[in-house]
């Protein structure tokens, strides 16, 4: 994971533009272990702090004289083939930033929506005086800037932004608030008032005389291919995803959990390997002997059996959710919602131990593929009554739970209150229908600051949030496809870039492949639900490549616990950060959380999962709070 930086200043000749490129770069050292590369004329100036993950030759700076045009980019493009027909060009060697400014040469601002892969990038156009930007579908690679009076400056992660020294950020309280509540945090926020993001699938454009942003891709279901064989489709673009991802390093490993995703990756990547007799797959586990209802080490050794693959276990004995916590704030630079990346820094940083550069990870598998939830609603309303009890009676088999009851209550909303609906002409029998769980609200809700809550209007923002659209209540597609647009997509991306960027590695994640997703937009919904069984065409593809007994497990583990022990195992720590030296009691109310907590301690087994989480954000956004940046200032 590369690191970029640049600045767009108003005025012509601003000194000083190649040194504050330097002072940003440093920021992001750790982004650049194979080194630094700046460029710079009158009033703009660019940066690239580099990591080599591609095997390219040539800098990740360009300056493409004939065109007066100068490029940075975090990139890896997984079209490649196709961009260099297009462009007529034979070097199948030309590194992917120049395809790039190749490509903004030939189709202009449109170029974006030329390319496939993970990017994030800058193109100065001297002619036209005018700085391009563009961030990937999806939000795989960072994109963060900051516009003030002085001029526009952007990078991959924004402490190199506080490097520049002219900013001056302050808190957003309704940040802030909405971290506190666990709710979906607009995409272009963060948590400071005057630092932005690049939203995924967006450009952004800036000149001396105006600012424009704007969208272009976004998430829609791919056109329906001919034939009925889906797994066998997939089987191939998942094959194709995971090959693209590992390109260009032979320092090379993959995240092995013993769930469906990471599985599935590890396999396909594993049989790569073994066809090009290259060294077995090397993987990364994180294993609970001590804590066996954690443990999936059961599962793992299922994969591990086929053979091919060189394993590497990161044992957790007890768990310190707040271990190092400061060091993990400084990394992502503000609040972050993963009370679980404790254990994935680990696994980071075992990999890095042993020198992986590129680390494959099954992450976004669940949303990419999706559980195809709304089927059993898309039955209802289409009246498929005898299907629907059919899935009903294969989740019941499955997962346990009532069948008749659930049944009886989707056949009164559908079927009876319908038509009850219909002929007064009214829908307030609905009233409550469209709206996802709301349980853990009431957390939130108990220990904030009533005024605190009141002037950032989060109750009305939080319940925006879990309101699923009309068009999406009984439609499997259209859910998916507000499931993946949702902002939590790119927020999950940016943390776990962020902590494996520190210890120099680029994650990738197959699942994430455009491809791939538009065509699970366009499954029906018999081929992600069907008899019980959730994601049923990736399990089906998999026939013959994954274990049996991975490839139809139906349970998940649940790491609640873990965090609950985590916490009470920081006893101490915690109660220290629970008190108003920095502020805290500004958002919460201390003496009320530190009762829970106590609560907690007393019977660790009768915490609520909800509460656990609540616990986790107030703690971190002490911990947040006590070492925010000198210049930070808050908001009343």
């Amino acid at each position: 994971m590369s690191g970029i930086v640049g600045i767009l200043a108003n005025e012509a000749g601003r000194p000083g533009l190649s040194a504050a490129t330097g002072r940003m770069l440093a920021a992001i050292a750790h982004r650049g272990p194979d080194g630094f590369f700046q460029w710079h004329d009158d009033n703009v100036a660019i940066g690239h702090a580099w990591l080599d993950t591609t095997g390219e030759n040539g800098l990740a700076v360009l300056k493409f004289a004939n065109a007066d045009l100068a490029i940075v980019a975090d990139v890896r493009l997984d079209n490649r083939d196709e961009l260099l027909a297009s462009l007529g060009i034979r070097d199948q060697g030309t590194p992917d930033a120049l395809l790039i400014m190749k490509s903004y040469l030939k189709w202009g601002e449109d170029c974006a929506s030329r390319l496939l892969g993970d990017f994030a990038f800058g193109i100065w156009d001297s002619e036209r005086r005018l700085l391009f930007c563009a961030r990937d579908h999806f939000g795989a690679k960072p994109f963060y800037y900051v516009r003030d009076n002085s001029g526009f400056s952007f990078a991959s992660e924004i402490k190199a932004l506080v490097a520049v020294g002219s900013v001056e950020f302050a808190v957003d309280d309704s940040h802030v608030s909405a971290f506190l509540a666990g709710m979906a945090q607009d995409v272009q926020d963060t948590a400071y008032s005057n630092v932005r993001r690049l939203p995924p699938g967006h450009t952004l454009t800036v000149t001396r005389h105006g600012f424009r942003v704007g969208r272009y891709w976004k998430v829609e279901p791919g056109r329906p291919r001919a034939g009925n064989d889906h797994p066998e489709e997939f089987r191939h673009l998942f094959q194709v995803s995971v090959e693209n991802r590992m390109r260009g390093s032979t320092a090379l490993g993959s995240m092995l959990s013993g769930g469906l995703d990471s599985s599935s990756i590890c396999c396909v990547a594993g049989a790569h390997i073994a066809r090009d007799s290259g060294p077995g797959l090397r993987t990364f586990s994180a294993v609970f002997p001590k804590l066996k209802e954690l443990d999936e080490r059961r599962y793992i050794d299922a994969v591990l059996d086929g053979g091919g693959y060189r394993p590497h276990f990161v044992t957790i004995d007890e768990e310190a959710s707040f271990e190092g916590f400061d060091r993990v704030l400084a990394e992502q630079e503000g609040t972050f919602n993963a009370p679980g990346l404790a254990v994935i820094r680990r696994v980071y940083r075992a990999a890095a131990d042993k020198g992986i550069r590129v680390l494959l990870d099954g992450h976004g598998g669940d949303e990419v593929v999706s559980h195809g939830d709304r089927r059993i609603h898309e039955l209802a309303v289409d009246g498929q009554w005898l299907t629907l009890w059919q899935e009903l009676r294969g989740l019941s088999r499955l997962y346990g739970g009532p069948s008749l009851k659930p049944y009886l209550k989707l056949f009164n909303h559908y079927a009876l209150s319908e038509s009850i609906t219909r002929f007064r002409g009214s829908a307030r029998i609905f009233r409550h229908h469209g709206r996802r769980n709301t349980q853990g609200i009431d957390t939130w809700r108990t220990y904030l600051k009533p005024d605190f809550v009141s002037r950032t209007g989060l109750l009305e923002r939080f319940s925006a949030s879990i309101r699923i659209p009309p068009g999406a209540r009984s439609n499997e597609a259209n859910y998916h496809r507000w499931k993946l647009s949702a902002p939590l997509v790119s927020h999950a991306f940016e943390v776990l870039g962020k902590s494996a960027a520190a210890v120099g590695i680029e994650p990738r994640y197959p699942f994430w492949d455009k491809r791939l997703v538009e065509f699970c937009l366009a499954l029906p919904s018999d081929q992600k639900l069907s008899d019980g069984w959730s994601r049923l065409v990736l399990r089906r593809a998999m026939e013959g490549i994954l274990p049996a007994e991975v490839q139809w497990r139906h349970d998940k583990t649940d790491f609640m616990a873990n965090l609950v022990r985590g916490m009470t195992n920081q006893r101490r720590l915690i109660e220290g950060m629970l008190t108003d030296t920095h502020g805290l009691a500004s958002y919460v109310k201390v003496d009320a959380v530190a009762e829970v907590f106590q609560q907690m301690v007393a019977d660790p087994q009768a915490s609520h999962g909800y509460q656990a989480q609540f616990l986790w954000r107030v703690v971190s956004l002490a911990h947040w709070l006590r070492q925010a940046h000198p210049t930070v200032v808050y908001q009343s």
